[in-house]
């Protein structure tokens, strides 16, 4: 076995070193395609940018070990399939596992290597990288203005330029604020066109204007009065040069300055950092949120005036208010009013500003989080495309570098979008950040399972003559199958004639075929299943664009269900009417107003039944849910409601289970919707319905990033009578959106009781209802 296994590893290691390098030149050449623009022109010396190189290797080290051992798994035991010494390992009784054994050891070394390289050598490295690129960009300035913003690299001044002309480096369309002698001396220049050059000596940039105008307070000693007009003088000029100090010279920047970046930080310093960070937030949130309480509710009436020291701290002393503001002159009433406005304005303005500064320190705070958890996923995605690559190799049994260089790639841009989209996801708080960082590992460790068990069975999932046969197989049984053949001709017969209308007519859509296909497909005798139920329950609703607080109260909803089965393969597709409508009557905390919301909810769906075992059903497919409605806040004033519209397509799952309690048939049944892709109305922050009837619609395309509208459906059925049955169910609804900065949960927990029946239309339109025992 040792000679195997030195065989293996001798058969491996080469190939790993070869496709590193490769790896490694393919990421540092991308690297470098992206930063020419910051390197070409700045005249620096083979040290510096040897220096450069060197931690941009070191920083790219640890990405392109997962690529080399994709692709070397894959080309190593490709060769050993190809070569049929895999086969003669396999006949003499050795396991596909006892073979990957040695290589198993080499890649878990590999993964802690680079977990300990990326802990300790990685960090460093990206912060003398990350020095040398911000010492590149400050050394020659003239190449970095933009076009169409303020340029302020330049001490003391500021540069905006309209357009850029690259090939002759002139500046066209220019405004210069120069406050380097203070704010309140500042100059401003404009002029039609410029060009900016260093001077020999490059220590001071020369900026040559044409065809322009400068502005400039004149200073006296004497003091002015408040009202007094200052002094300004204004000149015209043909030509003019600005010298501006500036050396060009290149210096390398401290390190210090970067220190706050979360990439240059090992394992101990994050996690100082997060727990320092959520200690402070959970001091900020203990310290806000009385402070906001006590300054929006406690003090905004004054009790002693008016009103009865009754009641808890809580309470609002609003008695006798309307008396009080009725004794008042009309003057007097403006200037409360004026001072309500002017408090509650400095309220939200307060809470607008710690909102933003938490906001920042949470974004802070999943930065470091998604660094802290990559160093772990970067490392086991090595031992992961291991176990993808080293079975798959033995499958498809190709060697070289044709097949396998196109597998890798295609596995691990996979995995490279996956990981960002979940990066994503995680970076702007959707989801947590365990679950967005690990989400491509997660979903490659199933097909690594999945491609492990095939190599050890000998799957031939990957021949062609395996294909070859399943084709000819599935041909066959498709011709010998009598069902097929007629629903064949039915349906070529019925095409036929609909398509003969639509060219004689030339009115009728295609819309119109397809349902009157399914119309003329969908089988009698059929069972069919309704439910009506009306239920009662809890709901909470937060939604920023009404408020900032959170309501809870009562949901009050009516459940109205019906699912048929149709003709449709056989008689195991299904279709499905939901009707769902939610009434839901909040307050907030301190029950000083009510939010009231309204909701109505139609899901059309169609699924594919299968009975994997006595009594136990399962439905799949897809459905479509259009939902319209409104929320109303009874203390926001200014913008009072907000309509709710939606319409996108969807996932959709039933499973049911029936079984029997002392000859007493009792059926189980589960149901979840969620949405995948689809378009939702929804205003900006702020932005009242005056404004958005004037203006384009504001619809946005929803998907998982920033919409989900989930139902989970739980049910007990107990047979009343022959006919009837009583249903209890639970509901649970989530509806979220996150976008044009307002934040919308809106939460219930319902509990149905209703009937059901099932029964059959047959022909001449006799309904015939039986139990679910009886099917």
């Amino acid at each position: 076995m040792k000679r195997l296994y030195g065989f293996i590893l001798g058969h491996f290691l080469p190939l790993l070193f070869v496709t590193f390098s490769i790896s490694l030149f393919i990421l540092l050449m991308h690297f470098l395609w992206m930063s020419i623009a910051d390197m070409v022109g700045k005249g620096v010396g083979a040290g510096v940018l040897a220096q450069f190189f060197l931690y941009i290797s070191l920083h790219l080290l640890p990405t392109a070990v997962p690529l080399a051992v994709l692709l070397a798994s894959l080309m190593a035991f490709g060769n050993l399939g190809e070569h049929c010494e895999l086969t003669a390992m396999k006949a003499a009784g050795i396991s596909l596992l006892r073979i990957m054994k040695p290589l198993i050891v080499c890649v878990v070394c590999i993964a802690v290597t680079s977990f300990i390289f990326q802990n300790e050598v990685q960090p460093r490295a990206r912060l003398k990288m990350a020095a040398i690129m911000l010492s590149l960009k400050q050394k020659s300035p003239e190449l970095d203005i933009p076009e169409g913003i303020f340029y302020r690299e330049i001490d003391g001044f500021n540069v905006f330029v309209r357009k850029k002309d690259k090939k002759g480096g002139l500046l066209r369309d220019m405004k210069i604020y120069d406050y380097s002698q203070g704010f309140e001396n500042a100059k401003v220049i404009v002029a039609d066109s410029g060009r900016l050059r260093m001077s020999e000596d490059k220590k001071y940039l020369v900026l040559s204007l044409h065809s322009g105008e400068s502005f400039e307070n004149l200073n006296t000693n004497r003091v002015r009065r408040a009202n007094e007009m200052i002094p300004y003088r204004r000149e015209t000029f043909k030509f003019r040069e600005i010298l501006i100090s500036f050396d060009a010279n290149f210096s390398m920047e401290d390190e210090s300055v970067l220190g706050s970046r979360a990439d240059g930080k090992n394992i101990i310093e994050l996690k100082t950092f997060i727990d320092s960070v959520r200690v402070e937030q959970d001091s900020l949130n203990r310290f806000s949120l009385p402070l906001l309480k006590r300054a929006t509710y406690l003090n905004t009436f004054e009790p002693k005036r008016y009103a009865s020291k009754s009641g808890t701290r809580d309470t609002l002393f609003a008695n006798g208010f309307q008396h009080y503001f009725d004794r008042l002159s009309s003057e007097q009433r403006i200037g409360l009013l004026q001072r309500a406005k002017d408090k509650s304005d400095q309220v939200r303005t307060n809470h607008t500003f710690n909102m933003h500064q938490q906001n920042a320190a949470m974004s802070q705070l999943r930065n470091y989080e998604i660094q802290l958890q990559s160093k772990f996923a970067l490392a086991f995605s090595s031992l992961l495309f291991f176990f993808i690559a080293a079975p798959l190799g033995a499958i498809i049994r190709k060697g070289g570098l044709g097949m396998p260089a196109v597998l890798s790639v295609s596995l691990y841009l996979t995995y490279y979008t996956l990981n960002e989209f979940g990066t994503k996801m995680a970076r702007q708080g959707v989801w947590e950040v365990w679950s967005g960082v690990w989400l491509s590992s997660s979903i490659l460790t199933v097909l690594a399972f999945f491609l492990t068990h095939q190599a050890i069975n000998d799957s031939t999932m990957f021949s062609p003559d395996a294909w070859k046969h399943w084709w000819r197989h599935t041909l066959r049984r498709i011709k010998r199958n009598k069902w097929l053949r007629i629903q064949w001709k039915k349906w070529t017969h019925i095409l036929k004639e609909q398509w003969l209308r639509i060219k004689n007519r030339k009115k009728m859509p295609l819309i119109c075929v397809l349902l009157t296909c399914l119309s003329l497909n969908t089988a009698a005798q059929k069972p069919i299943y309704k439910s009506t139920m009306l239920g009662v329950g809890q709901a909470s609703i937060y939604d920023t664009y009404l408020s900032p607080l959170e309501y809870t109260g009562y949901n009050f909803g009516l459940l109205q269900e019906e699912m048929r089965m149709t003709g449709l393969l056989g008689g195991t597709i299904a279709m499905q009417h939901l009707f769902n409508m939610n009434v839901a009557l909040s307050e907030n905390p301190t029950q000083t107003s009510s939010t009231y919301m309204g909701v109505v909810a139609y899901d059309f769906g169609m699924y594919r039944r299968f009975e994997p075992l006595h009594g136990f059903q399962l439905y799949a497919g897809l459905h479509t849910e259009a939902l319209v409605g409104g929320i109303y806040n009874l203390r926001n004033g200014n913008n009072p409601a907000t309509a709710k519209v939606h319409l996108d397509l969807g996932l959709s799952g039933v499973a049911a289970y029936q079984f029997k309690i002392k000859k007493q048939p009792i059926k189980l049944r589960y149901q979840m919707n969620i949405p995948a892709l689809g378009m939702f109305w929804a205003p900006e922050f702020g932005e009242s319905y005056y404004e958005i009837s004037t203006g384009d619609a504001p619809l946005e395309f929803s998907s998982f990033h920033n919409y989900l509208s989930m139902r989970n459906i739980l049910s007990v059925e107990l047979p009343f009578n022959f006919s009837t049955i009583l249903r209890l169910s639970y509901v649970n609804w989530m509806y979220e959106t996150r976008v044009n900065q307002v934040d919308t949960r809106v939460h219930s927990n319902t509990f149905f009781i209703g009937i059901s029946q099932y029964f059959t239309v047959h022909p001449g339109r006799s309904v015939k209802p039986f139990l679910p025992a009886s099917e």
